[in-house]
């Protein structure tokens, strides 16, 4: 079941002091992770060449810096997309990270955490993380 939910404040707050922008990357790897912002965006720094106020292709470069996290890629791509609602009924149950159209979204147990309510977003990319600590 699709259910929506704002980008936690602390987030929001971490990400205006440190003057960032498209950085929806960070965001919904630091939702899909559990871990801070700050934590979540140094990954993207070091492992993932992403600059300030810029964004990254994840697809591209998130699975291999994700050597020492449990992880899976999903089955979907530009050929094989489904909206986000349906995405999150085929799975009610994990934490995820998800790429839609120019943009990444972190999912948790069928919650969507993002900025907009958008149930139609067609997912582009998935990957299913397994963090240690949850």
């Amino acid at each position: 079941m699709y259910k929506y939910a704002q980008i936690p404040s602390q987030m929001v707050a971490d990400s205006k002091s440190m003057g960032e922008n498209n950085d929806c990357t960070v965001k919904a790897l630091a939702v899909a992770l559990g871990v801070p912002y700050k934590l979540a965006h140094r990954h993207f720094e070091l492992h993932c060449g992403r600059r300030k106020g810029r964004g990254v292709v994840s697809r591209k470069v998130l699975p291999q810096s994700l050597k020492n996290t449990p992880h899976k890629v999903g089955p979907y791509s530009n050929e094989k997309r489904v909206s986000l609602a349906r995405f999150c009924r085929e799975h009610p149950v994990g934490r995820f990270y998800v790429a839609v159209s120019g943009h990444a979204i972190g999912v948790v147990d069928g919650v969507v955490y993002d900025h907009t309510d958008s149930s139609r977003r067609m997912v582009k990319w998935a990957i299913r993380v397994y963090p240690k600590e949850c």
